[in-house]
C-alpha cells in the first residue's frame, strides 16, 4: 500500500496533522510520501517529503509553466482587490498545477488530501484521477467556495464576495459531485455535520470521524513548578495561557482573551500569550503578562503548556484546535468557546469548560471558578492527560487512518483495541 499525502505548504496546524500522520504511518511500516507545493523547511531523504516540480524536461515548457503561474496569480489578485470586506483566506479552485501527471500521484494507491488550497486544480485533477481519495477536512474550504470559514460570510454583506463565493462553490460542485471514490475524514463532529449538509460531494462518498493526533511523548506532563522555573515565570501565581499562530487572526478571538485579562486584572494572576504579534499587544502591558512570539520548537511549547493552570481558547470558529490537545497532553485543562472541535470529548463537562461562542462573560466566569477551586483544577490535570494519551496519540491516529485506507482498497480492516473514555468507564471510544 502506497500513500501519498498532498498539502500546499509545510506550515500551520494542518501541516502538523499531516506530518505527524505521515511519520506515524512510516513507523507502522506503511509506504508514505508527502508532496508539497511550497517548502520552507529542510528534510532528509528518509522523510520522503517532496516539493512539486514541473515534470517537463524542456526548458521552454518549464518557462511556460512559470509564465502561466505568474499570469494566474496576477488575475487572482486583481479579482480579490475588488472585495471590500475583510476575510481570512480566499482560495481559487483553479491552478496551473497538473498534479494528475506527477509520478508520485500516478504511483500511489491512495491519495490523501489535506490543506490543498491553491495547489490542486479541481477541474483537471478530479477528471483524470481514478483511485481512492482520502480527504481530511482541516477547515471548511473543501465544501465552501473560496472562503475557508463561513464565519466570513456571516460577518458582512459584500455582494461581490457573495457572488464570487457562489461561483467558486458551483465550480467545485461540478468537479466533485461525480467523483465516487471519496473517503472524507472530519476531525470533529460539527465539521462532519457541516460537510454532509453542504451536499457538494457525490452521494457515494463515505464519511469518517478521526480527531487529529500528536506525539504524547513530546507533549507530556511535567512538574509545573519545574516548568515555570525553567521559563522564568512566577511560581506562586495562577497562570492563564493563550496560544495561536497569530494573535492578529480575528477568528482566534484574542479580543475576548484581552477582555478576560481586563476583567481579572485586579486578581493575582499571571497571563502568558504565545503567537505572532503578541509583542504589540503587550508592549505597554502591566508586569503580570509574559508574551512569546510564535513558538515553533515543540519542546519549548510543551514546557509553556505545562507551566499553565489553564489554556483559554476563545476561537470564534475552529475546525479542530490543535492547541487544545497539546495542552491536554501536557496535563493542562482548557476553557474554550463551544465551537472548538477538539473540545468534543469535554461536552459532558461543558458546565466547567465550555462557554457559548462569543460570550466573554461566560468565559470569564468559568476561568474564575476554576482558579478559585484549585482542587477541581488539579483533579482535571490528570484526566486531560489520560484523555490525550488514549484518544489523541498519533500512533492511535495512524491506526484509525489505516482502517480507512484498507476499506478504500477493499482490504481486510484491522482491529483497533478499544480506548476507554475516562469520563465513562463503560463507554469505549474508537
Amino acid at each position: 500500500m502506497k500513500i501519498l499525502h498532498l498539502t500546499t505548504r509545510d506550515t500551520g496546524g494542518s501541516f502538523k496533522a499531516c506530518y505527524r500522520l505521515h511519520r506515524a504511518l512510516q513507523t507502522l511500516h506503511t509506504a508514505s510520501d508527502l508532496l508539497l507545493a511550497y517548502q520552507e523547511h529542510s528534510y532528509t531523504p528518509a522523510q520522503h517529503i517532496h516539493t512539486y516540480q514541473p515534470t517537463d524536461i524542456q526548458w521552454w515548457k518549464r518557462t511556460n509553466f512559470s509564465l502561466r503561474y505568474r499570469w494566474q496569480n496576477y488575475r487572482k489578485h486583481r479579482i480579490l482587490r475588488q472585495i471590500n470586506q475583510k476575510y481570512e483566506v480566499f482560495s481559487f479552485p483553479q491552478t496551473v498545477y497538473r498534479l494528475h501527471e506527477h509520478p508520485l500521484v500516478q504511483q500511489a494507491d491512495i491519495l490523501h488530501l489535506h490543506w490543498i488550497a491553491d495547489f490542486i486544480d479541481y477541474p483537471s485533477f478530479f477528471k483524470h484521477i481514478n483511485k481512492p481519495i482520502v480527504w481530511t477536512l482541516h477547515d471548511q474550504n473543501p465544501f465552501l467556495g473560496g472562503l475557508h470559514y463561513d464565519l466570513d460570510l456571516q460577518r458582512g454583506q459584500d455582494e461581490y464576495l457573495q457572488r464570487l463565493e457562489k461561483q467558486m462553490r458551483s465550480l467545485k460542485r461540478n468537479a466533485l459531485s461525480n467523483y465516487d471514490h471519496f473517503h472524507i475524514v472530519a476531525t470533529s463532529a460539527r465539521m462532519l455535520e457541516d460537510c454532509q449538509k453542504a451536499g457538494i460531494f457525490s452521494p457515494k462518498t463515505q464519511y469518517n470521524l478521526i480527531p487529529c493526533g500528536l506525539d504524547t511523548t513530546k507533549f507530556k506532563d511535567r512538574a509545573q513548578q519545574e516548568a515555570r522555573e525553567l521559563l522564568g515565570l512566577p511560581t506562586q501565581k495562577p497562570i492563564v495561557l493563550f496560544v495561536a499562530e497569530s494573535v492578529e487572526n480575528q477568528r482566534k478571538g484574542f479580543v475576548h482573551f484581552n477582555k478576560l485579562m481586563q476583567e481579572l486584572d485586579k486578581q493575582d494572576i499571571h497571563f502568558c500569550i504565545v503567537g505572532k504579534g503578541s509583542d504589540a499587544y503587550t508592549a505597554n502591558a502591566p508586569h503580570n503578562i509574559t508574551s512569546y512570539s510564535f513558538v515553533e520548537d515543540e519542546e519549548q511549547l510543551a514546557l509553556i503548556y505545562a507551566s499553565a493552570d489553564l489554556l483559554v481558547v476563545p476561537s470564534l470558529q475552529e475546525a479542530f484546535g490543535y492547541t487544545v490537545i497539546e495542552a491536554f497532553a501536557c496535563g493542562t485543562p482548557v476553557v474554550a468557546f463551544d465551537c472548538v472541535g477538539a473540545m468534543d470529548k469535554m461536552r459532558q463537562s461543558a458546565d466547567l469548560f465550555l462557554a457559548r461562542t462569543g460570550n466573554t462573560a461566560e468565559l470569564v466566569q468559568k476561568v474564575r471558578y476554576l482558579l478559585e477551586n484549585p482542587t477541581i483544577l488539579q483533579a482535571w490535570r490528570e484526566k486531560v492527560r489520560t484523555l490525550a494519551t488514549q484518544e489523541y496519540d498519533q500512533m492511535h491516529n495512524a491506526q484509525c487512518y489505516k482502517r480507512v485506507y484498507n476499506k478504500a482498497l477493499g482490504l481486510p480492516i484491522p482491529e483497533i483495541e478499544p480506548k476507554t473514555n475516562p469520563h465513562n468507564n463503560h463507554a469505549p471510544v474508537l
